[in-house]
């Protein structure tokens, strides 16, 4: 039984067709036409209203909105999981389709947005479908060209609304102060693991907002905060998240504006908690001697987890044993 299924681009249209007809006919569950610019694109919408499909990705593919409308409109019915949709052109009519199923559609849990050309209007049509979506547990908008307006009634809503959401990129978009609506999702979620929020022009002044959900939230373990323009003032705050959360394990700063007084203090709470397993700083303007001390710290602290570890391990034998 064929259950992952990535099409061919030297294919003619023949052969295009007879493949897509016999998955609405077999047990396929990935389908992958990613970079396809010349999907018969009709044929496309006739299987998937018939087959098992839960991974589709038209990565690249130039879909167009007349086909891209079809295309949701029987994704509503489906069981689809994952939609990969990455370095497509998406306006406002298609947006208004991807509403559409994020609003109707009951089961999917991945959404992938990356270089989509997103703007403003665009994005809050999916923010729309966003808000009635209970679904929903990964979503990409990696590298789009929406405004800290439009990003902060994305932020507001997903903090609101989406209860089920695990995984979160908005890697180089203008956040900025948008960032701040995020302590809402922080806050009130128990379910985000990871949050990329690289790249996205955030300061001390918007890190402020996101310090006390910060430290106080129990889910999140990736955080990346690469190459924003977080200063000492920032990273004093980030020290105080470094001592006090002990779920985090992954934590990206490089390519920040984070001096000698940062750094020490980063440090310094790297000495009162050991969980940390990634600290990355390298990048930023302070001594790379302190850079140095931080990953020399990371990498005794993981030692001392793990003769931790084996210390609990003995000592369970050894209860069994009794």
């Amino acid at each position: 039984v064929i259950r992952d299924f990535c099409l061919s681009r030297g294919l003619g249209d023949v052969y295009k067709r007879q493949i897509l007809k016999s998955l609405s006919q077999g047990d396929t569950t990935y389908a992958n036409f990613g970079y396809y610019k010349k999907l018969p694109y009709s044929d496309l919408v006739t299987t998937l209203g018939k087959s098992k499909l839960d991974f589709l990705s038209l990565e690249g593919s130039d879909v167009g909105p007349v086909y891209f409308g079809k295309i949701c409109d029987v994704l509503e019915k489906s069981n689809i999981k994952k939609l990969v949709l990455d370095r497509n052109s998406v306006d406002l009519s298609i947006s208004k389709a991807l509403g559409a199923l994020l609003s109707n559609n009951n089961t999917i849990e991945k959404l992938s947005l990356a270089q989509c050309k997103i703007n403003d209007k665009v994005l809050l049509e999916i923010v729309k479908g966003l808000k009635n979506n209970k679904s929903l547990k990964s979503l990409n908008l990696d590298q789009n060209e929406f405004t800290e307006k439009a990003s902060k009634s994305l932020c507001e809503t997903l903090g609101k609304k989406q209860k089920s959401l695990t995984h979160l990129s908005l890697r180089e978009n203008t956040l900025n102060t948008a960032a701040a609506s995020l302590s809402s999702l922080l806050s009130t979620t128990s379910n985000l693991i990871s949050l990329n929020l690289s790249f996205c022009e955030i300061t001390d002044e918007a890190l402020a907002d996101l310090v006390t959900p910060l430290a106080e939230n129990k889910s999140l373990k990736n955080l990346d905060l690469r190459g924003n323009r977080i200063s000492d003032r920032g990273a004093a705050e980030l020290s105080d998240i470094i001592s006090s959360n002990a779920t985090l394990l992954n934590l990206f700063l490089q390519y920040n504006e984070i001096g000698d007084q940062g750094l020490g203090k980063i440090l310094k709470a790297l000495e009162e908690n050991i969980g940390l397993e990634v600290l990355d700083v390298c990048g930023n303007v302070g001594d790379d001697s302190l850079e140095d001390k931080i990953w020399e710290l990371v990498e005794k602290n993981r030692d001392e987890r793990e003769k931790r570890k084996k210390k609990e391990e003995k000592e369970k034998k050894n209860n069994e044993k009794k």
